[in-house]
């Protein structure tokens, strides 16, 4: 029986289990190396858990409610561990399929949902990050949903505010995993203009409504409203962009290098993003125009908007799966069908190559158990 047949929960399901198998596969922990992102935010976590609000500078990563809060309920629930600090950005991750699906199905139809699902589901990069304590693991897969939301209130014509309130408050969400997430308001307007003026006010409100909740609660729990609303801008480290810029270390020339690298996450994807672009130009297909420019909006602002406080690591550009895997399985659709199953078998195959990994793999991670055992002892 074919996948068309077959019902669309059947099969994301199977994606979802597939997926899920290469996440698990990636899984060595989490990191507490001195002075990682993931050591501050266990830290954070773990204070969390045992009652004690954020405070301090080397705190403000406390703001960052949907990465971190949730992951303290889960070690209040359960217990402090790199298992039960994988659940949260784990099934973040694994939505990112779903979102992926739907996209799809609502540009195309199923057959191109499925590719883009599938991509997404076995892409090396989305494993390694997949149960890592990171923005990188979450925030694609909220932002794909606040997309798929804008693009529904585009679309529909009594439900249409609805929709894009519920885009605004993914979005809101989004940011509260990472601040960043609002660079994709261009997008986010591109999708649902056929809301108009009043999607956008609904649209609007729906964004305020996760900042609102963060400053109240900051209000009452730290008596400082603003800190989740520039705690990240006042914390953060400003640079020259033109001092930081350097060719070797951009992005273009991380991925053109990696594209003939069999032990890079990112084998083959320069060639892949060529050939998906060049056929859907020749064939002029202007489903791939929202995540075409989805896809070039992000690597613009990865490439040029991280100069002013940020590095380039390779995990950022998890921000670019999702409309990518969308672009291929477009390209792929119609008259190139037949290369679907190729495509996502070569994704496949690289990632059971990489899996065993030579990046993102600290020495020193499963020491999470460790450390929140000998900080119980503490008062």
């Amino acid at each position: 029986m074919s996948a068309r047949r077959l019902p669309a929960g059947v099969v994301l399901t199977a994606m979802l289990l597939i997926g899920l198998a290469a996440r698990l596969a990636a899984y060595t922990g989490q990191s507490f190396s001195w002075g990682s992102d993931e050591s501050r935010y266990l830290g954070v976590v773990q204070n969390l858990a045992n009652g004690y609000f954020p405070s301090g500078d080397a705190e403000w990563f406390g703001t960052r409610l949907g990465l971190l809060w949730p992951v303290a309920g889960l070690f209040r629930l359960v217990h402090a561990s790199d298992a039960v600090a994988a659940i949260w950005p784990l099934a973040i991750s694994l939505t990112g399929i779903v979102a992926a699906y739907l996209i799809g199905r609502d540009l195309a139809h199923r057959r191109v949902g499925y590719v883009a699902a599938a991509l997404v589901a076995v892409a090396p990069l989305e494993a390694l990050v997949g149960t890592r304590l990171r923005p990188d693991a979450i925030a694609p897969a909220v932002l794909a949903f606040s997309v798929w939301c804008a693009l529904r209130a585009g679309r529909a014509r009594r439900s249409g505010l609805r929709w894009a309130f519920a885009a605004g408050l993914l979005l809101g969400i989004a940011w509260s995993v990472r601040e960043n997430a609002l660079v994709l308001v261009p997008i986010l307007v591109m999708a649902g203009w056929g809301a108009r003026r009043r999607g956008l006010v609904a649209g609007v409100v729906g964004a305020a409504v996760v900042p609102a909740c963060a400053a109240l609660l900051f209000a009452i729990g730290a008596g400082d409203p603003s800190r989740p609303l520039v705690g990240a801008g006042t914390e953060g480290a400003f640079r020259n962009p033109l001092d930081a810029f350097s060719l070797t270390d951009t992005y273009t020339a991380v991925i053109t290098r990696a594209t003939f690298d069999p032990g890079s996450p990112l084998f083959l994807l320069a060639l892949s993003l060529v050939g998906a672009i060049g056929v859907t130009l020749y064939t002029r297909d202007r489903r791939a125009l929202l995540p075409g420019l989805w896809l070039l909006w992000t690597a613009v602002y990865l490439e040029f908007g991280t100069l002013f406080n940020l590095a380039k690591p390779v995990r950022y550009l998890t921000l670019c799966t999702i409309p990518f895997a969308l672009l291929v399985a477009l390209a792929v659709d119609g008259r190139y069908a037949s290369l679907a199953p190729a495509a996502v078998a070569i994704a496949a195959i690289c990632a059971l190559w990489y899996l065993p990994g030579r990046m993102l793999r600290a020495d020193d991670s499963t020491l999470v158990a460790r450390v929140a055992e000998r900080l119980r002892s503490l008062p």
